[in-house]
């Protein structure tokens, strides 16, 4: 499957896509020229690893990897959560004209980062959404 590159309409980090495999990781990582060694795909004591790939100064790339045989979709979903907050957390922000306190801002980025992840999985797995229709923004 090929990679996917994802809406970050409130993250300035140029790349963000989902990998669930090894192989679609060492893709995405030759997309964004990551010299070698390439890290695992997984950490060995994870389910999901988020690598924020940085080149001087600023984030050049979030690349979440998940390997989706770890259970049911609730469980992929949760783990995508917690890994959006990792891209959250690594992310610069754009000039969005809104003002919002830094937790609301906190808040509708994780929300909007783990929607973008749980579109792409479903995508990639095959499945539509079972539990209500995602927003397109």
């Amino acid at each position: 499957m090929t990679n996917r590159w994802l809406e970050r309409t409130l993250i300035a980090s140029p790349h963000l896509t989902l990998c669930l495999s090894a192989k679609s990781f060492k893709k995405a990582c030759k997309h964004v020229h990551l010299p070698k060694p390439i890290p695992e795909w997984i950490s060995s004591d994870a389910d999901a690893t988020t690598h924020s790939l940085e080149s001087p100064g600023e984030p050049c790339a979030s690349i979440v990897c998940i390997d989706p045989a770890i259970g049911c979709a609730s469980s992929v979903f949760a783990l995508l959560a917690h890994e959006a907050v990792h891209v959250y957390e690594t992310a610069k922000f754009q000039n969005t004209g809104i003002q919002w306190n830094e937790e609301e801002l906190a808040a509708h980025s994780v929300g909007l980062i783990t929607a973008r992840l749980i579109e792409d999985y479903l995508r990639q797995v095959g499945r539509r959404d079972k539990i209500g229709a995602i927003r397109k923004t």
